[in-house]
């Protein structure tokens, strides 16, 4: 049980720092990246745990 609750309490903080980033990148950036301003609104909206 313990090794699962390490790999998800990670997996949360992967997710919160990806999104992080996410938020930080400029127009052109996620151009290149191949994502538009709804898909990052939408992924930058959900909760840490999802």
């Amino acid at each position: 049980m313990v090794p699962r609750l390490f790999a998800l309490y990670h997996q949360w903080r992967r997710n919160a720092h990806t999104r992080q980033q996410l938020a930080l990148l400029g127009e052109r950036e996620l151009a290149d990246a191949g994502i538009d301003r709804c898909q990052r609104e939408r992924e930058l909206s959900k909760p840490f745990w999802r």
